[in-house]
């Protein structure tokens, strides 16, 4: 009984391999798409350097590039900022006290607000 089983299943893929021969001899160009397959597409859509990273990697370097635009416009700023620090004889002193509320020992800060643009900032909310 097991070996009339694995005897038609042995004609079946005899069969089987007959007609995918005879189809291949009908189709010649399957083959070559084969090999296209094989070698041009799928290491696009797989391996180390598949087109998907690629498109990844192309857009992380698009964003450090934005990136470093805006830090370059940052540090020019910052740059003629210092210089002017450097130029004036109480430019730190000017700087100190204006941005970060330094003081000096004998004397006192009172920090005072605009009221209007307070009530300003209430209306809006």
């Amino acid at each position: 009984m097991a070996m009339n089983k694995w005897r038609k299943c042995k004609e079946s893929y005899k069969a089987g391999l007959t007609n995918a021969k005879a189809w291949l001899a009908h189709n010649g160009w399957f083959k070559y798409a084969v090999v296209v397959v094989l070698f041009f597409v799928l290491p696009m859509l797989i391996g180390e350097a598949n087109i998907f990273k690629q498109i990844k990697d192309r857009s992380r370097i698009a964003q450090l590039k934005r990136e470093i635009r805006v830090a370059t416009k940052h540090f020019r700023a910052d740059s003629l900022k210092l210089e002017e620090i450097r130029a004036n004889q109480g430019g730190v002193e000017h700087t100190a006290r204006e941005l970060y509320y330094m003081k000096a020992p004998d004397e006192t800060i009172f920090l005072v607000q605009d009221s209007t643009r307070r009530e300003d900032t209430n209306e809006k909310e």
